[in-house]
């Protein structure tokens, strides 16, 4: 995401209360929907991932998600939220609010769906701030700008939406900065388990939840913090210990994919080729040691 380019343009700020039973049926929006859970609680399903939401969760919806809204109980739910693009262009004011899944879309329709300009930043789409009271400043003071429409509401809805957009960022993608933090032992926890667990399929993904990391985040303080990315590291241990097990052991090549967590002997062979240049097996064959007579 381009900082410099930002600009953002409310579609709609709106105070909302859905009363149950309510439904809204599976549709993809156009372009960013971020809403504050008020009062009451929902199921939501965003790309078959369901997730019940409640009071002071956020939400945030990014262009073409399929998902839906469901009561629970006969509940009912106050969610104020925007809708916004991030960046204005000449589509901005064409753009309505989609109830339509994408297959009911026309040809003109799916021609306004925003760029996910946040699509690797491995934000989720229900979470929740610790600065609560300066989101619910910013949120409530950006719908009551939009809807009052005062001259040059415009301006100032933009420095306010730039304002809980530098929160969010802060929160969501930078690990607060305090003295309790330390975050070079995070680094060397993930490098630690890295070294425990390189028999393991290991995922970036996989890393963040275990972590509780935001992996754009990971990534950047891992690669500070030990000059490499994670994957070549990971992919450097488990050389390592193939090469070992190569010249250690007299286990064939396949005991050794299984060993190291390949899903078969071919994956494990391209990768090690990949690496070295050589099969397993010449490379073995070419450091044999001869056998003492």
């Amino acid at each position: 995401m381009n900082i410099n380019l930002l600009s953002p343009y409310i579609r709609v700020a709106m105070h909302s209360c859905l009363v149950a039973p309510f439904e809204i049926k599976d549709r993809i929006i156009f372009d960013y929907e971020l809403i504050f859970i008020e009062n009451g609680c929902f199921l939501f399903t965003i790309d078959n991932k369901k997730i019940v939401c409640k009071k002071n969760d956020i939400i945030l919806i990014h262009p073409n998600h399929p998902h839906k809204f469901e009561s629970i109980d006969n509940i009912n739910l106050s969610q104020p939220h925007i809708h916004f693009d991030f960046i204005y262009d000449d589509k901005s004011e064409q753009i309505c609010v989609s109830y339509k899944n994408f297959k009911d879309l026309s040809d003109y329709e799916r021609t306004l769906i925003r760029p996910d300009i946040l699509s690797s930043l491995n934000i989720p789409p229900v979470f929740k701030i610790k600065n609560l009271t300066l989101f619910k400043t910013l949120f409530f003071d950006i719908i009551d700008t939009y809807q009052k429409k005062d001259k040059y509401f415009q301006i100032e809805y933009k420095q306010k939406m730039l304002n809980l957009i530098i929160l969010l960022i802060e929160e969501l993608i930078e690990v607060p900065n305090t003295q309790s933090y330390d975050f070079k032992r995070e680094m060397i926890n993930i490098k630690n388990f890295i070294d425990s667990n390189y028999h393991q399929n290991i995922s970036l993904d996989n890393l963040s939840k275990q972590f509780h990391l935001n992996k754009f985040y990971m990534l950047r303080k891992f690669k500070a913090e030990f000059g490499e990315t994670i994957i070549n590291y990971y992919n450097k241990v488990r050389l390592n210990a193939a090469v070992g097990e190569l010249l250690s052991t007299r286990s064939n090549i396949s005991e050794i994919s299984g060993n190291l967590g390949f899903e078969n002997i071919y994956e494990f062979s391209r990768f090690f080729k990949n690496k070295t240049g050589y099969s397993p097996t010449k490379f073995r064959r070419l450091n044999e040691q001869p056998e003492e007579t």
